[in-house]
């Protein structure tokens, strides 16, 4: 835990968790926001997914959208792990394959705030 020695720390400290606890909130409301879901297996674990979590809400958060994040089991499609979900309102969910964090970050750019297609959708 971050120490505090400063009011600015504080109101840094108060301004992360009020940013975080924001983007759990939001999981009430799926059909208003983007929907980001990573898949935990085990696979996906060694694949390492365990960093994406982290990393897509803190570029989301970066580039002021709002969405939800959330972690989830076996999303199928083992040879292409890490394997994202992403559920834009109105939209049907796309599976993306072999994700890590700097394709977080271009989904999240492209695909979430441009609503661009984008290559590397997985298929059955």
């Amino acid at each position: 835990m971050e120490r505090i020695n400063t009011p600015e720390d504080l109101a840094r400290l108060r301004e992360r968790l009020c940013s975080e606890m924001e983007i759990r909130e939001n999981s009430n409301q799926p059909d208003r926001y983007p929907q980001i879901r990573i898949s935990m297996d085990d696979r996906s674990l060694a694949a390492g997914a365990d960093r994406l979590e982290s990393c897509f809400i803190d570029t989301l958060k970066e580039r002021g959208i709002r969405g939800i994040v959330t972690k989830t089991g076996d999303l199928g499609h083992h040879e292409q792990a890490p394997v994202v979900e992403i559920s834009l309102p109105g939209e049907p969910p796309a599976l993306y394959g072999k994700i890590t964090p700097q394709r977080a970050q271009e989904l999240v750019e492209r695909v979430i705030r441009r609503r661009e297609s984008v290559e590397g959708i997985v298929t059955e």
